[in-house]
């Protein structure tokens, strides 16, 4: 088993005083995953929240498709909440992540991006507390950061970055033959004892 590399920030979006969303790579269970959590700073607590998501280098580079037109959408006033906006297939059957514009609630003020997991399966069919739901003024600002994402999980894929990047060949020392004689005899006598003969 290959070890866990530590993580990797790659970007930082200031949200508030006590809170940044982190764009950031790491290892987990043998696959490189890119992740963007809010990581809080408080006195009680300092650390990364549930509010995130983890996803592979495909699901990230869908997203960002899925992301970039929607800014200009939002502004025409196209986009009228609640909208799925799209799908990103999951890492097993029936696991998906749901792209969707939902309508202000609780203490949000205006609209919001929500990027969520749903699963069905025979035990659970639903949403999951898996995802992350941002204003949608900060989507123009996420989407500045994305590419830095997507760009640390392409090198470190290429193998350019981290504990696995590939180092230069070895360079084996050739082992000093000495030069065979005509004799099969001396041949076949170990080479410190030859200087007898």
């Amino acid at each position: 088993m290959e070890p866990e590399e530590e993580m990797q920030v790659v970007a930082t979006l200031h949200l508030s005083d006590t809170k940044d969303l982190l764009f950031y790579t790491h290892t987990f269970h043998n696959r490189r995953l890119g992740a963007i959590r809010v990581f809080i700073d408080t006195p009680k607590y300092s650390g990364p929240t549930k509010s995130g998501f983890d996803m592979t280098l495909g699901q990230l580079k869908e997203l960002a498709q899925v992301l970039y037109p929607l800014p200009e959408e939002l502004e025409s006033g196209s986009l009228v909440p609640p909208l799925e906006v799209a799908r990103i297939g999951g890492k097993g059957k029936g696991s998906i992540w749901v792209i969707q514009i939902v309508e202000p609630e609780g203490t949000t003020p205006g609209q919001c991006l929500d990027v969520r997991k749903y699963v069905e399966s025979e035990r659970f069919t639903g949403w999951t507390k898996k995802g992350l739901r941002i204003d949608v003024d900060l989507v123009d600002e996420m989407l500045d950061r994305l590419p830095a994402l997507v760009e640390a999980l392409e090198d470190w894929e290429a193998g350019r970055t981290g504990l696995f990047a590939p180092s230069p060949a070895p360079q084996v020392p050739k082992e000093r033959q000495e030069p065979k004689s005509d004799s099969p005899i001396l041949d076949s006598i170990p080479d410190d004892l030859k200087s007898y003969f």
